[in-house]
């Protein structure tokens, strides 16, 4: 196997861990996270002292939207419901307005 490849092989031994804790010890885990510019999984590794990589999370948050969902925001901004690029625009600037008024 080329050596390029250990670190996909690295990946695909890994397990994935659930931790079944309280709604408040998740949410303040997640602020922390949050605080630090750090996702979730890195933020429990970091506090069960285990390596983490120093990269940032992307400033960016996603979501589904189903094809009705599509429509509603299209007629909302006036727009075609298949420009996914200028509603996501449209969005983007909503959700930046709501921000600015809840500083």
């Amino acid at each position: 196997m080329p050596s390029r490849w250990q670190g996909s092989l690295d990946a695909l031994k890994a397990i994935q861990v659930a931790f079944d804790l309280t709604a408040d010890i998740q949410r303040n885990i997640r602020k922390k996270a949050v605080d630090q510019d750090i996702s979730p999984s890195d933020m429990l590794r970091k506090i069960l002292d285990l390596p983490v990589k120093s990269r940032r999370v992307r400033p960016r948050l996603t979501m589904s939207l189903t094809p009705e969902d599509q429509k509603m925001m299209a007629e909302r901004y006036n727009l075609d419901p298949a420009d996914t690029h200028a509603i996501r625009q449209q969005a983007a600037a909503e959700l930046k307005a709501w921000a600015e008024k809840k500083k």
